[in-house]
């Protein structure tokens, strides 16, 4: 994939709206609205998800993650609206929320949310496509008790 400071939006031949990426920084800056496959497979760890960008600073990410050494699998789940992230996996039955507010007046990246070096770098693939904004992904989940670790 070629490195750019812009997406690039290209027709296919099912006249389906692909765009290529280079990292979800890029996508979380753009005003399209994208769902987005990424994979990585090395010999630490195999990692698959899809991320969901409405276009104006929201979005939901679903990814699964085998850590090779050991063997554990496990999903977790991160939504950002509204200034606030919520995060949370498969193994408890409880999640993280914090505050980017404050950021926000700065421009907040996807990596200020994610952490820094989180789905970048060396060996991640994307594969993003214009989708119809669903409103209910960006829905918080009812039954998961969040812990705020907001920095005021």
């Amino acid at each position: 994939m070629s490195k750019s400071s812009d997406t690039n939006v290209k027709q296919d031949a099912d006249s389906a709206v692909q765009t290529q990426v280079i990292s979800m920084d890029e996508v979380f800056n753009s005003t399209v609205p994208v769902i987005c496959a990424l994979t990585k497979d090395d010999n630490l760890l195999n990692l698959s998800g899809t991320v969901y960008y409405s276009g104006n600073k929201m979005f939901r990410g679903e990814f699964n993650s085998l850590i090779k050494q050991t063997g554990q699998e496990f999903d977790f789940y991160v939504i950002y609206k509204e200034g606030y992230s919520y995060s949370w996996n498969s193994v408890v039955n409880d999640g993280l929320k914090a505050n980017f507010k404050q950021e926000e007046k700065n421009e907040v990246s996807f990596s200020d949310i994610m952490g820094p070096d989180t789905f970048s770098g060396e060996g991640f693939v994307y594969n993003c496509n214009n989708w119809k904004v669903d409103s209910s992904m960006f829905d918080v989940p009812q039954g998961i008790e969040f812990t705020d670790v907001s920095r005021n």
